[in-house]
């Protein structure tokens, strides 16, 4: 549980948001098209969590989200890490919670 809470949005916020989007960034091409970096991140996210079909598209979104609120908060603040960290953590939180509560 402590795991899919803190661990993994704190692994995956470092690689799939952070470090996709600091590496592409670098390069002018990208600066002007931030949407592929945003569609790059979502879909090496997506890829990754290869439960199924479906859960890779939803991932694909969630991933796309997440990396749009990076962007949103490094242009706006000083805290994009930290924001998509604490909204993965929360979506992940909710969906143990989900888990535990329905198999109850």
């Amino acid at each position: 549980m402590f795991f899919a809470i803190f661990l993994s949005p704190l692994i995956e916020t470092f690689i799939f948001q952070w470090l996709v989007y600091e590496q592409l960034i670098a390069f002018s091409f990208f600066k002007k098209r931030i949407y592929f970096i945003i569609l790059i991140s979502g879909f090496i996210f997506g890829v990754i969590h290869s439960f199924s079909i479906e859960y890779q598209f939803f991932a694909f979104v969630l991933g796309c989200y997440l990396c749009f609120v990076y962007y949103y908060f490094k242009t706006y603040s000083k805290y994009a890490f930290l924001a998509v960290f604490i909204i993965h953590a929360v979506r992940n939180l909710l969906v143990v919670l989900g888990q535990f509560y329905l198999k109850s």
